[in-house]
């Protein structure tokens, strides 16, 4: 679909994310194995500065969830009012990175090893290391429990952020 993706991590101070914005390029990167076709770089503002500063003309946003598009179709819109040259494409997820609500998974059926797999192994590790040195009472320690496997950083940070 495009020569070269830069995949932006957005940098944003009213957040505390599990990973620092470079260890999250980092992890990027090594999961790409470093394709050169990918850029990983970061930002902080809008998005719509960053894209003009990088010469951007298509913005691609993954949708895991029906919400993940309701969000992002607002903020597309917005976007295309600032800067109407600015396209955003919406993609899918593919099935191994899907997420599927535990009000729909039949309890018990979808084996761990599927469960784990939307997540890049590299991460998984990273996740697992950083969750185990928390401190036995802390929110992200008492929401792994909650959530059956191992939750991803982005839905940590999204769930768990106090």
């Amino acid at each position: 679909m495009f020569d070269k993706v830069i995949v932006a991590v957005a940098r944003n101070p009213k957040k505390s994310p599990m990973f620092s914005v470079e260890e999250r390029q980092q992890l990027l990167a090594d999961a790409i194995n470093h394709n050169k076709a990918v850029e990983i770089d970061s930002f902080e503002g809008l998005l719509i500065a960053y894209a003009r500063r990088k010469g951007v003309k298509v913005v691609l946003r993954g949708c895991a969830a029906v919400s993940d598009f309701e969000y992002e179709f607002q903020m597309a819109n917005m976007n295309r009012t600032l800067d109407s040259e600015l396209e955003t494409v919406f993609v899918m997820t593919g099935e191994d990175y899907f997420y599927i609500s535990s009000q729909i998974r039949p309890r018990g059926r979808l084996p761990r090893r599927r469960r784990l797999r939307a997540r890049p192994e590299n991460v998984l590790r990273k996740a697992r290391r950083a969750l185990s040195a928390r401190p036995q009472g802390s929110p992200e320690r008492r929401c792994r429990r909650v959530s059956r496997g191992t939750p991803s950083p982005a839905s940590l940070a999204r769930t768990c952020a106090t």
